[in-house]
């Protein structure tokens, strides 16, 4: 109603069409209702109620209702009363239902009597947490890349003809009147315009020629019109003047002379070619409009149309009709040439809807994009909200792509439901997690059971429609089922995931939460260091192909200094502070021991002096991927040394210095573990 009653006061009228397609809209505006008692269910607290729904619900409703109002910018005039008719019908349920419905709901005496909250088994699935099954994100990740590429085979049904319902008896009645009347139902209507009649005419002797080439090619296979009865005042000049041109007075006499001298022999009276010699010698000038009305009336009024400054003429094709695209291609560039014919516009129609729809469906996902974006204020959060929608719609085209189910100029409508309640899940289930997050709250639970149960009532809505025997009908049910099973699987599943993978998992470490600059950091530093590292496997394949001495290993240990100096030092974003009140500069060699906290306490040490080595294990010393490194280092495994001490000692003969970790391990809670003697 008060949808209803906003479009009377800005339009005053609205599509049939668009008021029926928009009753499904009422599958997201019941959504925001069920939000509300579901959760009143867990809390038992109205004022609770609203501060944990009034965010995620106005937000839902601001990008569902924005999506919706986008619909404004289309050509269709049937999407945009959808879409204003969508539009207003969410905001006046968010608002019922944020400031409405809680009046109505039990108050605080039933409330106090009513404390124990008995769990539904919605409540008992709703609890379960699926996202910390590795094989399920695993098979997750499997299907979407499955489903990504059957999701480009998803087409368009744009032949309504396909979308209709006929019985098998029906259609071989169809099929036997076309067989006998294989032309009755392929007519083409061409269309010229012009100010005046005359123009008009002009144009559609223009026509007339093009139509006549395409019936000698056999794409035509007859056609009517005015042209042979009426024809242009310009070519009715051009024919008297080639009369005029060619009976000359000579021409004349001699026909005349010859007419009289053998009617004679044959028994003809001379004055018996008299009314011929009248029209021979007639004075022929166009014919005027006068002339033409009685004719017209009679027989072409339905083939003329004249208004003030426009004037139209009709041209009826007979077509083939596996060759009609190719009549509609012959026009289609014509400046005054209109082709009119019942497919071709319903088809034209629906070609537009559904290029307006795609450009509407990139301009919805940019607008939620930014509004979640604004409103978490981090890419991070963003991106975890708005990757599972993505993956959603790849699932359902690719889904769809696989069943061989298209979309129609009716079940593409449902997409908007779909898009809406999935943008919904998604905020509710992020805002469950941010909740838990910031304050403990656990009420994501409570928004599990809620998107459940939209779910459900929206599949049995919708899902029983499968039943049809309408291909549209079943259609829409097939969709609305993919869909919604889609959405609610990337909601429950894949959110939680991304955000106990990104953020949830490494505080519980006591770590950071990522960033995405700090993963295109760190993404820069690890391909910077893996590159280097592939770079001095070959460098050292060629120095043992040539069998390098000791000059070479020194070339190859500057190399390594001088890359672990510039990796550390690049990265500008990393405070850097060398504590070195010795001032030691390795000029004699020394014994470094150190505490092993990571992998990059390797980087400072190296870049201390180019003559470094360290020990390591027998694992990293036969490493497929770094072992070459090491062994040209001499960056020599404890397990050796300790059988073989002449290794080390030849080393800083040559004025190497040793590192040495004596705690064995790496101690990544930065406690310092038992030290092994092997150093001392």
């Amino acid at each position: 109603m008060f949808a209803l009653a906003a479009i009377y006061f800005l339009k005053g009228s609205i599509s049939v069409i668009a008021l029926g397609t928009g009753s499904v809209v009422l599958g997201i505006a019941v959504n925001y209702s069920l939000h509300v008692f579901n959760h009143y269910r867990h809390t038992q607290n109205m004022q609770q109620l609203i501060k944990d729904l009034a965010m995620p619900m106005t937000v839902g409703s601001f990008t569902t209702i924005g999506g919706f109002l986008c619909l404004q910018f289309v050509e269709s005039e049937m999407l945009k009363d959808l879409g204003l008719f969508a539009a207003f019908s969410l905001i006046g349920a968010s608002l019922c239902s944020l400031i409405f419905l809680p009046h109505f709901i039990v108050g605080k005496k039933e409330n106090a009597a009513n404390k124990v909250h008995q769990f539904s088994w919605i409540d008992k699935v709703a609890s379960l947490k699926p996202e910390y099954n590795k094989y399920l994100v695993l098979i997750i990740l499997i299907l979407t890349i499955v489903f990504a590429f059957w999701a480009g085979k998803v087409g368009f049904e744009s032949d309504l003809q396909n979308m209709n319902f006929m019985s098998s008896k029906l259609k071989a009645s169809e099929k036997k009147l076309n067989q006998i009347n294989q032309y009755a139902l392929q007519s083409v209507y061409l269309v010229t315009e012009g100010k005046t009649l005359n123009d008009a005419l002009v144009n559609n002797e223009k026509l007339v020629t093009q139509i006549e080439k395409l019936q000698d090619k056999n794409i035509v296979k007859k056609f009517s019109g005015v042209s042979s009865l009426i024809i242009s005042d310009s070519l009715q000049k051009i024919k008297i003047e080639r009369w005029n041109s060619y009976w000359t007075a000579d021409k004349k006499a001699t026909l005349m002379a010859t007419l009289v001298k053998e009617g004679a022999a044959l028994k003809f009276n001379a004055a018996a070619f008299d009314n011929f010699n009248t029209l021979l010698n007639k004075e022929y000038v166009p014919v005027d409009k006068e002339a033409l009305a009685a004719v017209r009336k009679n027989f072409l009024d339905d083939y003329i149309t004249e208004k003030p400054g426009k004037t139209t003429v009709v041209t009826l094709v007979k077509a083939f009709p596996d060759k009609k695209q190719e009549v509609y291609h012959a026009f289609e560039n014509e400046a005054h040439v209109t082709v009119l014919d019942k497919q071709y516009l319903t088809t034209r129609m629906v070609q537009i809807i559904n290029s307006d729809f795609t450009s509407i469906a990139l301009m919805t996902s940019l607008l939620v994009f930014f509004v979640l974006l604004i409103m978490y204020g981090r890419i991070e959060l963003t991106l975890v909200s708005f990757i599972p929608m993505f993956i959603s719609w790849v699932w359902i085209l690719g889904i769809m792509g696989m069943a061989g189910i298209q979309f129609n100029i009716i079940n593409i409508i449902i997409s908007a439901l779909i898009f809406g309640l999935g943008d919904d899940y998604s905020l509710f289930i992020m805002d469950g997690l941010l909740q838990e997050y910031k304050t403990g709250k656990k009420n994501l639970s409570s928004f599990k059971s809620s998107i459940i149960l939209s779910a459900i009532t929206t599949i049995a809505g919708l899902g029983v429609l499968i039943f049809a025997q309408h291909p549209a009908l079943k259609s829409i049910a097939l969709i609305s089922i993919i869909g919604i099973f889609c959405v609610v699987i990337m909601s429950q599943i894949l959110i939680p995931f991304l955000f106990s993978i990104l953020i949830k998992n490494r505080v519980n470490k006591n770590r950071f939460p990522w960033t995405l600059l700090g993963f295109i950091k760190s993404s820069f530093a690890f391909s910077y260091f893996i590159g280097w590292s592939v770079t001095f496997t070959l460098i050292a394949w060629i120095f043992a192909l040539f069998n390098i001495k000791e000059k070479g290993k020194l070339i190859y240990h500057t190399i390594i200094y001088k890359v672990c100096r510039r990796l550390v030092y690049i990265m500008i974003n990393v405070k850097k502070k060398i504590i070195n009140p010795q001032e030691e500069k390795f000029k004699t060699p020394a014994i470094i021991i150190a505490n092993h906290q990571s992998s990059l306490d390797i980087l400072p040490l190296v870049m201390l002096h180019p003559k470094l080595i360290m020990f390591t294990n027998n694992r990293i010393w036969n490493s497929p991927l770094f072992g070459k490194v090491i062994r040209m280092a001499d960056y020599f495994p404890a397990e050796q040394i300790e059988n073989d001490m002449s290794l080390v000692e030849d080393r800083i003969k040559n004025g190497y210095s040793v590192i040495i970790f004596p705690e064995g391990t790496r101690a990544e809670d930065g406690v310092i573990k038992r030290f092994h003697k092997g150093a001392f």
